[in-house]
This record gives C-alpha cells, structure tokens and sequence, in this order.
C-alpha cells in the first residue's frame, strides 16, 4: 500500500506527539506564565492526543468500505480537527485577550495547510477515483507534523529570548 519512504514517513509521524507532550512540559517548566506560546503549545498537545485517539478508529471505518461515505469520515474528519484547532487557537487568545504571536499566526496556517491537502485528496477519490496525490498527501500531512514539532521549540526559543530581555 504505501512505498518505503512513505512507510519511513508513517512511522517517524508516530513520535511526533510525544514530541509535542515533551516540549509543552518542558516550556511549562521553564516560564510558568501565560502567553500566546503557551496556548498554542497546549491546543498542540491536546488536537495531537485527539487526533491520536481517533485516527485507528476513523481509519477502520475507512477502510471498511469503498463507498464516498468511508473517505469522507476518514478526510472530513480531519478537516473538522483541524478547523476547531485553528478556531479554538484564535478563541483562547481572544478570550485572554493575549496578542497572536507570528508562531501561532503560522501554525494556524500549517492546520490550514492540511485541512486543505485532505480535502484535495478527498475530492480525487471520491470524484476521479484515482491516486495521484497519494505521495503529496502522505508526504505535507507527515511534514507538516514535523514542522509543528520545530513550531513547539521555537515557543520556547522565542519565549527564553524574551524572558531574557524582561528580566
């Protein structure tokens, strides 16, 4: 089903919420302080264990059937993580009234990017059928993942050079 470098991509993406858990402790740790880093760390943590819990569920009603409707639970659901992330980011900041930081501005834009990727693949399949997309769609959602990770540690770059010129 999937090629080795595809395999290689599925597997490595399997560590990527640890990662996330790790580095959200570890930013909590070091600043104790609520900001625009520890928000988005903490709606990262909590889609990534969500989607973690749902993905074996959502992939076994996937792939018990060819019809439209086990693709469109499979990617739609996706789609709706990724928007209530992207909604719920935004709300959190607006709800303590803390200021976007450009990190969270581009992590939005990364759930952005996926959600769109899913429904790409969801309209090949269910429209043409076809297979096309297969690599790139396995290939953004697994990167992007990985670039969140990279997301996470730069929250903590960012917030210790800040820390540093406040203190």
């Amino acid at each position: 089903m999937f090629n080795s470098f595809e395999q290689l991509l599925l597997s490595l993406g399997e560590h990527v919420v640890l990662a996330y858990v790790l580095l959200w402790l570890m930013y909590l740790f070091l600043f104790k302080r609520l900001d625009s880093y520890s928000i988005l760390l903490s709606c990262l943590v909590v889609f990534a264990l969500l989607m973690n819990v749902l993905t074996p569920y959502l992939y076994a009603i996937a792939s018990s059937g060819e019809g439209a409707m086990s693709k469109a639970v499979w990617h739609l659901s996706f789609v709706s993580i990724y928007i209530l992330a992207m909604s719920l980011t935004r709300w959190l900041h607006l709800k303590v009234k803390v200021k976007l930081s450009k990190v969270a501005v581009f992590s939005i834009y990364l759930y952005a990017i996926q959600a769109f990727v899913h429904l790409i693949r969801f309209t090949e399949k269910s429209m043409f059928s076809t297979d096309y997309t297969s690599s790139v769609y396995t290939f953004v959602i697994v990167g992007v993942n990985f670039l969140l990770v990279f997301v996470c540690v730069t929250c903590i770059i960012v917030a210790n050079k800040d820390k540093r010129f406040t203190s």
